[in-house]
């Protein structure tokens, strides 16, 4: 089973960059569509490229974070016609929204968002984002709390602060943001409050479906 970066597509299979112990380099993965009838060391094909992060909107438009210095972090590149496109902007996280319109957060903690054409700067600092299916974005802030950093949800083009905190986070196709924290606990918030599952992650992945 590979290690690293999970995001599932809209129809339920994962998309993984993954770390090559030793080399210093990843590699992009996309599950099989026969990966429950094979082992785990086959339910795997690699895509060209190479990548620190990944996203995959609900329209299943793949936007990478890739491994060329940049400003921002690392230069920023969508799949098109099975090529990696540069996409003219830089960053560390990405997620994207159910249009195929990318978010990221730059090494600065910066936030943007490519509106189709351009990158526009959205106000507050982030270490990482996760965007919905329904359009819903939450972010990891800047705040240290007891879990890593609180977490936020955009409302009305405002930070909410949702009274949680973690290291990393994902979006659910209704808008419930999945976290995981700095002892790796992994959270859900129902709406209303936060509910911990059972398990560990260093990272976490919602599908569109």
């Amino acid at each position: 089973m590979p290690v690293g970066w999970v995001r599932p597509d809209p129809n339920g299979k994962s998309v993984c960059v993954t770390y090559l112990g030793g080399t210093g380099e990843y590699e992009v993965l996309v599950q099989k569509e026969s990966a429950k009838k094979t082992s785990p060391r086959t339910a795997w094909s690699k895509l060209s490229g190479k990548a620190n992060d990944i996203g995959v909107g609900a329209d299943g438009s793949a936007w990478v974070v890739s491994t060329k210095k940049a400003r921002g972090g690392f230069q920023i590149s969508k799949l098109a016609n099975n090529k990696w496109q540069d996409m003219k902007g830089s960053g560390l996280r990405i997620a994207v929204g159910p249009k195929g319109n990318a978010w990221t957060v730059t090494k600065d903690q910066s936030i943007f968002r490519h509106d189709g054409k351009v990158w526009k700067k959205i106000s507050g600092k982030a270490t990482d984002i996760g965007v919905g299916a329904d359009g819903s974005v939450w972010v990891v802030s800047t705040k240290k709390a007891r879990g890593g950093y609180q977490i936020y949800k955009r409302v009305n083009n405002k930070w909410q602060n949702m009274k949680g905190s973690g290291l990393r986070i994902t979006v659910g196709p209704k808008g419930n943001a999945w976290i995981a924290t700095k002892d790796h606990s992994i959270y859900r918030h129902n709406g209303k409050v936060w509910k911990k599952f059972s398990g560990k992650a260093n990272d976490i992945g919602v599908g569109a479906d």
